[in-house]
């Protein structure tokens, strides 16, 4: 066989796989978008509140934004849960 073709078998016998990771994907996308509609609306002027304070912080300090370590984004969600 020849290079292409190699390449084109590897790519038919991995669709099925790869297909199944796109339906994955997409299915928990359209699940988080259903609750984030089905967020409140104290939630959602909480949530804005606090990425605009935020963002209030790092233009006053004239700081670049960094992301955040995983114990902290676990805090952020914990807190955003609880004044939900």
């Amino acid at each position: 066989m020849h290079a292409e073709q190699m390449e084109l078998f590897s790519l038919i016998i991995n669709l099925p796989a790869d297909l199944t990771k796109l339906a994955r994907a997409l299915l928990a996308d359209g699940m988080c978008f259903t609750a984030l509609l089905a967020r409140s609306r104290t939630a959602l002027v909480t949530e804005n509140l606090s990425l605009r304070k935020q963002l209030a912080f790092f233009q006053d300090r004239k700081i670049s934004q960094r992301r955040f370590d995983n114990v902290t984004h676990f805090i952020l969600v914990v807190l955003s849960h609880g004044f939900a």
